[in-house]
């Protein structure tokens, strides 16, 4: 939810009038292809970070694994 929030305001101030050079500029979401492939970064990068947060929490809540066997779960200790 945080993150949410925070996307909304660094939106608004990247638009003001505060904010000379904009690391994303407006018009970049006027167009539809430069928009989609903004989302479906941010989507993907999202994905990404949860697999990379839930497999070692899955491997030490559900296989009872320990922390290091956790990390190393998904390469190699697949059991």
């Amino acid at each position: 939810m945080l993150g949410y929030v925070g996307m909304v305001i660094f939106h608004v101030y990247e638009t003001s009038s505060w904010c000379s050079e904009p690391i994303m500029p407006p018009h970049i979401f006027g167009n539809r292809t430069s928009f989609a492939a903004v989302i479906s970064s941010f989507i993907h990068n999202m994905l990404t970070f949860w697999v990379v947060y839930f497999i070692p929490m899955y491997f030490q809540c559900v296989k009872l694994s320990t922390s290091t066997r956790a990390g190393l779960g998904g390469v190699v200790f697949t059991e």
